[in-house]
């Protein structure tokens, strides 16, 4: 069950990393580094968040059952 959990979760970063990938290059490639930054932060917290909310349902998985 772990060993799905995690591949579930490694699935879900890369699959965010590589839909960023072509919003951070064409954005630093105009020259736009501002939106670059601006999607580097949102991209950080967006997966911040997505780990805690994964954490916090496996810890409460874990104590109640």
């Amino acid at each position: 069950i772990v060993m799905k959990i995690n591949a579930i979760a490694i699935a879900v970063f890369v699959g965010v990393a590589q839909g960023a990938q072509p919003m951070i290059g064409f954005n630093y490639g105009a020259k736009q580094y501002e939106r670059v930054i601006n999607a580097v932060r949102k991209i950080t917290l967006s997966l911040l968040f997505i780990f805690c909310v994964v954490i916090l349902f496996l810890f409460i998985y874990v104590v109640c059952f």
